[in-house]
Protein backbone atom coordinates (compact mmCIF):
# COMPACT_ATOMS: atom_id res chain seq x y z
CA UNK A 1 0.00 0.00 0.00
CA UNK A 2 1.48 3.74 -0.56
CA UNK A 3 1.15 6.50 2.11
CA UNK A 4 1.94 9.99 1.78
CA UNK A 5 5.24 11.24 3.32
CA UNK A 6 4.09 12.92 6.31
CA UNK A 7 4.60 16.20 6.46
CA UNK A 8 7.62 17.22 8.57
CA UNK A 9 9.36 15.11 6.61
CA UNK A 10 9.36 16.82 3.34
CA UNK A 11 12.60 19.19 3.00
CA UNK A 12 11.66 22.90 1.58
CA UNK A 13 14.48 24.68 -0.15
CA UNK A 14 15.01 28.16 -0.16
CA UNK A 15 17.82 28.80 -2.39
CA UNK A 16 16.47 29.33 -5.87
CA UNK A 17 18.52 31.36 -8.25
CA UNK A 18 16.78 32.91 -11.24
CA UNK A 19 19.03 33.69 -14.35
CA UNK A 20 17.62 37.29 -16.19
CA UNK A 21 17.50 37.24 -19.38
CA UNK A 22 19.13 39.95 -21.35
CA UNK A 23 15.87 41.71 -22.34
CA UNK A 24 15.16 42.10 -18.36
CA UNK A 25 14.75 45.71 -17.26
CA UNK A 26 16.92 47.21 -14.53
CA UNK A 27 16.17 50.75 -12.84
CA UNK A 28 18.87 53.19 -13.05
CA UNK A 29 18.50 56.36 -11.46
CA UNK A 30 19.74 59.67 -12.94
CA UNK A 31 22.67 61.41 -11.42
CA UNK A 32 20.69 64.65 -12.34
CA UNK A 33 17.14 64.17 -11.91
CA UNK A 34 17.11 61.21 -9.73
CA UNK A 35 14.51 59.48 -11.51
CA UNK A 36 14.73 56.14 -12.60
CA UNK A 37 15.05 54.93 -16.06
CA UNK A 38 14.55 51.31 -17.08
CA UNK A 39 17.61 49.84 -19.34
CA UNK A 40 18.08 46.40 -20.22
CA UNK A 41 20.49 43.91 -19.37
CA UNK A 42 21.61 43.97 -22.90
CA UNK A 43 22.55 47.62 -22.71
CA UNK A 44 24.16 48.06 -19.31
CA UNK A 45 26.47 44.62 -20.55
CA UNK A 46 27.48 46.58 -23.73
CA UNK A 47 28.12 50.02 -21.75
CA UNK A 48 25.75 51.75 -24.31
CA UNK A 49 25.49 54.91 -22.37
CA UNK A 50 22.14 55.87 -20.52
CA UNK A 51 19.62 58.55 -21.94
CA UNK A 52 17.24 60.19 -18.48
CA UNK A 53 13.63 59.50 -19.81
CA UNK A 54 13.07 62.48 -17.70
CA UNK A 55 15.82 64.70 -18.12
CA UNK A 56 17.33 64.02 -21.30
CA UNK A 57 20.99 63.54 -19.16
CA UNK A 58 23.08 60.97 -20.78
CA UNK A 59 26.33 59.09 -18.87
CA UNK A 60 28.21 55.68 -19.86
CA UNK A 61 27.90 52.77 -17.35
CA UNK A 62 31.22 51.42 -16.41
CA UNK A 63 32.25 48.48 -16.30
CA UNK A 64 33.28 48.17 -12.57
CA UNK A 65 29.31 49.36 -12.43
CA UNK A 66 28.45 46.46 -14.04
CA UNK A 67 30.23 43.78 -11.94
CA UNK A 68 29.14 45.66 -8.85
CA UNK A 69 25.31 45.19 -10.45
CA UNK A 70 26.46 41.42 -10.57
CA UNK A 71 26.98 40.87 -7.74
CA UNK A 72 24.35 42.61 -5.85
CA UNK A 73 21.97 40.98 -8.20
CA UNK A 74 23.50 37.49 -7.21
CA UNK A 75 23.19 37.65 -3.36
CA UNK A 76 19.33 38.13 -4.12
CA UNK A 77 19.44 35.31 -6.03
CA UNK A 78 19.59 36.53 -9.39
CA UNK A 79 21.95 36.19 -12.29
CA UNK A 80 23.23 37.15 -15.57
CA UNK A 81 25.92 35.85 -17.80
Amino acid sequence: MIHPLPIATVIIEDNVSTILPCEAQIPITCDQCEADTNVSIADLKALAPITCQHCGARRAFTQTEIEVTRLVLAQAGYYFS
